[in-house]
C-alpha cells in the first residue's frame, strides 16, 4: 500500500509538470507562427545589409509585426532559432 501511495503521489506531481509544459508547448506553437515569418523577412529583405541597417529594417518589421497582433517570441534571437548551439560554437571556433 505504500508503495502504491508513492507511485500515485509521485504521478500526480508528473501531471502538474505535463499541464505547465502542455500550455507552454501551446504557447511556443502559437509564436512560431511570427518566428518564421520573421525570419522569412530577415533573410530576404535584411540579408545583403550591414549589421546596422538590419537591426533598424528588423526594428521596424518587428514593430508593424506587433502593430498587427502577430505573435512572436519576446526577444526573439534569429541565430538561435536558425541553427543550433553547436553550430554557433563551431562559428566562435
Amino acid at each position: 500500500m505504500d508503495s502504491a501511495t508513492r507511485l500515485i503521489n509521485s504521478l500526480s506531481n508528473e501531471r502538474k509538470r505535463w499541464t505547465i509544459e502542455a500550455k507552454m508547448i501551446g504557447e511556443k506553437k502559437k509564436q512560431l507562427i511570427g518566428n518564421v515569418a520573421l525570419c522569412c523577412e530577415f533573410l530576404t529583405y535584411a540579408g545583403p545589409f550591414n549589421a546596422e541597417y538590419r537591426k533598424l529594417i528588423m526594428s521596424a518589421f518587428i514593430a508593424d509585426m506587433r502593430k498587427r497582433h502577430i505573435p512572436l517570441t519576446p526577444n526573439f534571437d534569429f541565430t538561435k532559432f536558425l541553427v543550433n548551439e553547436t553550430t554557433i560554437g563551431e562559428w566562435n571556433i
